[in-house]
């Protein structure tokens, strides 16, 4: 072959290998540019995003309680607003809030003040373990009884215990026998007495004027009561031990005869309910503080000013079962 011959060979061979990879590539850029192909790596890389934020909303049990509404937004699903604003509850106040921890899960309205109705009688009995011993003998007196309300059947005369009177009080809501303690003490001194233990509690919105809850007068808030019932659980549990109890035992000191009286509060005996107070009264409408714990955690719920307090109570349980448990 002539020295010519091998150019034009070597010329030709090189023109097609630059054809052939002219071709290649222009099939490779078809194949990024096209809105219907996604290479295998591409589809590899877009998904890692896209399942890790997945496996984030589906595994709310690995997140800390949310610090706050927004946070619980963004830790949990987000129907974790949603279904609770179906639930259809009437309750003017609502407050939900694991305790120990700073901010509640849901609130609306917790720092309108509300007519508290008897959940008053927890800080009554607050102040009647200030000023009594438990086994001080305390008589049932004719304002006493006069009082609206026949809850424990008291009757003028009967002797009790400053303790029987408490858990009167607490367990059977009983009117008579939160009177009859603030009479014990002395009316006025016993009212200037439960408002300086709402202040020093740091009750800053709450205000009393008897003790037992009649007095629409007697307002707080929602805020306020978390504090109540951080205080009680820490100061005084044995009052809410009270409040839980299905069937309580008092006794008349003159006979020597037993009462047995049932607890009002539905969620008595139920062994997550680790106690609360119930209020009623025509312009407070139903109010409910309940304390309930699921293992170690326990949480809070009030409700004011409900027309089915005891429903919407356990609406807002079964969101905290759903969303936080």
């Amino acid at each position: 072959m002539t020295k010519f011959n091998v150019q034009s060979f070597l010329f030709a061979f090189i023109v097609l290998i630059f054809a052939v990879m002219g071709r290649r590539g222009s099939h490779d850029a078809s194949l990024v540019t096209s809105p219907h192909i996604v290479s295998r790596t591409s589809l590899a890389e877009a998904s890692v995003p896209f399942m890790a934020e997945s496996e984030h909303l589906e595994s709310p049990h690995s997140r800390a309680v949310p610090e706050s509404a927004e946070a619980a937004v963004e830790g949990l699903p987000r129907k974790s607003k949603v279904p609770f604003i179906d639930l259809g509850i009437s309750a003017k106040s609502i407050l939900i809030q694991e305790l120990n921890v700073t901010t509640p899960l849901y609130a609306s309205g917790e720092r309108e003040r509300w007519p508290l109705a008897s959940i008053t009688k927890l800080v009554s009995a607050l102040v009647a373990r200030d000023m009594f011993d438990a086994e001080t003998l305390i008589g049932i007196t004719r304002e006493a009884v006069e009082t609206p309300g026949t809850s424990g059947f008291f009757k003028e005369g009967e002797i009790f215990t400053t303790h029987d009177l408490i858990k009167a009080a607490l367990g059977i809501s009983s009117n008579d026998a939160a009177e009859a303690l603030a009479r014990g003490a002395g009316y006025n001194t016993f009212i200037e007495a439960m408002q300086k233990k709402a202040e020093h509690i740091g009750m800053v919105r709450t205000s009393f004027f008897d003790p037992t809850g009649l007095s629409s007068l007697n307002l707080s808030t929602a805020e306020d009561l978390e504090k109540l019932t951080s205080y009680i659980l820490k100061e005084a549990p044995d009052l809410f031990l009270i409040t839980r109890t299905p069937n309580i035992f008092i006794t008349e000191q003159t006979t020597g005869k037993g009462r047995l009286i049932q607890n009002n509060n539905l969620f008595a005996g139920e062994p997550w309910f680790v106690g609360g107070k119930t209020g009623y009264t025509d312009d407070a409408q139903g109010n409910l503080l309940s304390i309930v714990s699921y293992g170690n955690r326990r949480f809070m719920v009030v409700i004011l000013g409900s027309t089915d307090r005891y429903e919407e109570t356990k609406k807002t349980l079964e969101w905290i079962q759903s969303y936080y448990l």
